[in-house]
């Protein structure tokens, strides 16, 4: 088996599993219990999200969550316990966990102004903007947002906005700036149902979940020794290899790059534009090199994916959030068309070339056997 959706979630290290096992039979106890049991329990909890914290964001505040979703949700949803509304900037691009809560806010009347992925959200930004939101990575297309860019010129036009930066797909692997960041443990060989959001020093961060008072009141709820713990775990054994990735994608990109039916969506094309066919020229300096979304002309993504699968290749035809139902961010790149043919291929520390010229060879014989609509 081939794993190329490791953007969807990524195999848990041996360090991980070693610390989820031994924590969970050490700090068992209710870190909120009393007793001597307890607080110890409570003692390492603290000590990995401190930990988190110290190796992510020197002065951050750092809430463990059950993922990326919650804290997204937290980071947006809280703008509701204010009385005051006005507008909010993202893109047509984002993940579910963003796109969604956006709706909600609208729906309790906030403008909710949405522009191209490409476009510079700093100028949208005006004395009545609350929040831009964005992803660091684009978790289908591997489209890069400069946040530390982004965050300045936030800042500048009203000092008074939030930057919040969906960090998941970008996690150790470049430095995020934003007033909250959210964090997936999973997407890092970590655990799923694991995440977090960092929070700017000095930032308030209201709940929206309301219980026992722990981590602050930011997210009540029994707090998890073994989740921290794992969590730290996967952040300290997590070395990020770009040339490792960079060597794939190029690698993946050349051996495509003679079969004419094939359409690269993360990329730009000479003049402008996303998307342009394998063979001719493109850019991808504003992509990741660890996610490649791609299509082949006249093919859906979803039977291409069904293809690879019955070959032993794991591929996506999209967001793993969005279940069967497309996203619609591959559209807002490409349109309609090369966006109803594209999937997505992903990389991890484990991919090889060998899965790589496996995986191409598999792409090339779908787009020469596969019939087309």
């Amino acid at each position: 088996m081939i794993y190329l959706d490791n953007a969807a979630t990524t195999k848990p290290s041996p360090a991980v599993l070693a610390a989820l096992c031994a924590s969970a039979d050490t700090f068992w106890a209710n870190p909120s219990s009393l007793h001597s049991q307890g607080i110890a329990a409570a003692q390492a909890f603290d000590d990995a999200v401190a930990d988190i914290s110290r190796r992510f964001f020197s002065n951050e505040r750092f809430v463990l969550t059950s993922g990326a979703t919650e804290a997204n949700n937290l980071a947006l949803l809280s703008l509701l316990s204010s009385s005051k509304r006005g507008e909010i900037v993202a893109t047509t691009a984002e993940h579910k966990s963003i796109s969604e809560p956006l709706k909600v806010l609208e729906s309790k009347g906030f403008d909710v102004i949405r522009v191209k992925p490409n476009e510079d959200l700093s100028t949208r930004v005006t004395d009545k903007t609350f929040l831009v939101t964005t992803l660091a990575v684009n978790n289908e297309t591997g489209y890069i947002t400069d946040t530390k860019r982004l965050y300045n010129a936030v800042k500048r036009a009203n000092r008074n906005t939030r930057v919040h930066i969906d960090g998941v797909q970008a996690f150790l692997k470049t430095p995020l700036y934003g007033d909250t960041v959210s964090v997936s443990a999973h997407k890092v060989h970590g655990l799923k149902g694991t995440g977090g959001l960092f929070i700017r020093q000095g930032v308030r961060q209201p709940p929206i979940i309301y219980g026992g008072g722990q981590q602050g009141g930011i997210r009540p709820g029994t707090l998890s020794a073994e989740s921290a713990l794992a969590f730290a775990a996967a952040i300290a054994d997590y070395h990020y290899n770009g040339a490792h990735f960079t060597e794939l994608s190029n690698l993946f990109l050349k051996l495509l790059s003679d079969e004419a039916d094939v359409y690269i969506v993360s990329c730009e094309r000479k003049g402008g534009g996303f998307g342009e066919f394998a063979g001719n020229n493109f850019n991808r300096e504003n992509f990741a090199s660890h996610i490649i979304a791609l299509g082949i002309k006249g093919i859906p993504g979803e039977v291409v994916t069904n293809f690879l699968s019955q070959h032993g290749v794991m591929a996506s035809p999209g967001s793993a959030c969005g279940g069967s139902k497309s996203s619609g961010v591959f559209s807002s790149f490409v349109g309609e068309t090369r966006g109803g043919e594209a999937f997505r291929v992903s990389f991890s520390k484990h991919t090889t070339q060998e899965d790589i010229i496996t995986a191409a060879d598999l792409i090339k014989q779908a787009a020469r056997e596969i019939h087309r609509y």
